[in-house]
């Protein structure tokens, strides 16, 4: 029985093509069938109705009456089925159920947010569980399906897929540098107030043997260094994804480009399995398109003091 339906499918869709070209040699043609195999499809097709549906001459090939009504009807038929198939697919390829994300607590909060909330518009059957903190976790143990970190894991129950580059910059206020002047050399910042933060400063094509930098006070996240650079307490080290704003309209301006602060890669991790889900790759794709949407290390060198 299916196979009867599957063949009259078939010949539905073959009358159509025969009715709108006008012709059998050019539905032929079309479709890569012979001549007499679409013969005996239409004859098996009015065998089936007990209907005429062709009326054929040496040039032209016309409906009947009854064959009208049918090629209407058979329309109906082919467009809802390809309405049918294209419903699934979009089923297929978009994704659903609950997926659990664990990110940096600045990350999440400065980038991460708003870009979850534009790939759930995109995608209104996700539902996403996003956590954020300071600590790494254990995906695992935790139940995480995927994990944003920056510096690659050593855990080999987890894959690590680069998908960014984390550019930093050490950067002031204007109002600040008014007030304390411009560090010309890495030297010069020993008379400024830096913003610590939990991992020491360093810098690029400088030894290690910098002078102690110190400042007043210290902030274990990149929000708080953000927040205290902003309102002019000192110099500090920030992504440049969480101050990309405030450098274009100079809010914020960027110190020492020859020594710009160590740049690490960021990573997307998650438990290693042969097709990791449907749900886990489409985010981590819309992820590095957008964390390489924005040239930033470009960007670090066009927004530089002259």
């Amino acid at each position: 029985m299916a196979t009867f339906y599957m063949d009259l499918l078939k010949h539905m869709h073959l009358f159509v093509r025969i009715v709108e070209h006008g012709s059998f040699s050019k539905a032929a043609a079309e479709t890569g069938l012979t001549q007499p195999t679409i013969s005996k499809c239409i004859a098996a097709l009015e065998k089936h109705l007990g209907a005429q549906l062709l009326s054929r001459t040496t040039r032209q090939v016309r409906p009947t009456d009854i064959g009208n009504q049918y090629y209407a009807e058979c329309r109906k038929i082919i467009e809802a089925v390809a309405r049918s198939e294209g419903n699934v697919s979009h089923l297929r390829t978009q994704p659903t159920g609950l997926l659990k994300i664990n990110a940096p607590m600045s990350f999440g909060r400065l980038y991460l947010v708003p870009r979850v909330v534009h790939f759930l518009e995109k995608h209104p059957g996700l539902k996403i569980d996003l956590s954020t903190s300071g600590q790494h976790v254990d995906l695992v143990r935790d139940g995480f399906d995927l994990a944003i970190q920056t510096g690659r894991l050593a855990d080999s129950r987890f894959i690590a897929r680069r998908i960014g580059k984390n550019f930093r910059a050490m950067v002031a206020t204007p109002e600040y540098l008014q007030r304390k002047g411009t560090p010309g050399r890495p030297a010069d910042l020993v008379n400024h107030n830096c913003i610590l933060a939990s991992e020491p400063w360093q810098l690029q094509g400088h030894s290690n043997h910098d002078p102690l930098i110190s400042g007043n006070l210290r902030v274990n996240n990149a929000e708080g260094v953000r927040e205290a650079v902003l309102r002019h307490l000192g110099i500090g080290i920030l992504p440049l994804w969480s101050i990309y704003s405030e450098l274009q309209n100079g809010r914020l301006v960027k110190l020492l480009p020859k020594h710009a602060p160590v740049s690490k890669d960021i990573y997307a991790v998650y438990p290693y399995t042969r097709n990791p889900p449907s749900i886990v790759r489409q985010f981590i794709t819309f992820l590095e398109e957008e964390l390489n949407r924005v040239n930033y290390q470009n960007d670090q060198r066009r927004m530089s003091p002259k």
